[in-house]
């Protein structure tokens, strides 16, 4: 079986990612978009309903290796994130 990667990211990478509506939140790549640029589907706890789970596909500024992701707001004020247990 071909391991995917994209993007230096590989499945079962421990990521950080920042929602629009949420704080930074500690989840796992489970695979990529199969069109277009291929962006990490990334699996997390749900912030709102504990115990469940959700995926969802994140733009690269939003995801990271990292505890920290910077965000650039109104594409020009850098605004960071850290992700807290």
């Amino acid at each position: 079986m071909k391991e995917e990667s994209y993007h230096g990211y590989n499945i079962g990478d421990i990521v950080y990612v920042k929602p629009d509506d949420w704080k930074v939140l500690k989840g796992r790549v489970k695979g990529f978009q199969m069109v277009d640029n291929h962006l990490p589907i990334v699996e997390c706890k749900h912030p709102y309903k504990k115990g469940e789970m959700f995926s969802r596909a994140f733009d690269l500024e939003r995801i990271s290796k990292k505890k920290t992701i910077t965000i650039y707001e109104w594409k020009i004020v850098p605004t960071k994130y850290t992700y807290k247990e």
